[in-house]
């Protein structure tokens, strides 16, 4: 490197970040839907995780954790100025309100980088993946 190259540091604008955890029934896939249709958001993703809920019945056997079960925690990032109007949106698509119906938090981020992944991405995985964005 010479003395005269320059290094450019990433540019970050404020952000938050939204997470949401939902049961595993295919509101993750449905949210992420309504977020990319109706929102125009591509920086989401949901990933598998077990979970147990404090408000429901541990029955369990003295000395030992209740049984978890399957859920969803979808992530995704929000401008400072959209993320109020976002964090509803999202509690309202998600019916976090049902019985059992989640979680959710808004926490402030020191910056996120502007990178987003293109519009044009298919939505479904090609089938000889053997994965699927269907719900089991």
């Amino acid at each position: 490197m010479t003395a005269t190259a320059t290094k450019t540091s990433p540019t970050l604008e404020p952000a938050f970040c939204i997470r949401v955890i939902v049961p595993d029934d295919g509101t993750d896939l449905r949210l992420m839907k309504a977020l990319l249709e109706e929102k125009g958001i591509t920086r989401a993703h949901s990933v598998s995780l077990r979970a147990v809920g404090m408000l429901r019945e541990a029955r369990s056997k003295r000395g030992h954790l209740p049984e978890s079960a399957l859920a969803r925690l979808v992530v995704t990032v929000a401008g400072e100025s959209e993320a109020e109007a976002l964090f509803a949106f999202i509690c309202e698509t998600a019916y976090l309100n049902r019985n059992g119906g989640g979680l959710a938090s808004l926490q402030k981020l020191q910056g996120a980088s502007i990178y987003a992944l293109p519009r044009e991405l298919p939505l479904d995985l090609p089938k000889e993946t053997g994965h699927s964005t269907e719900p089991l």
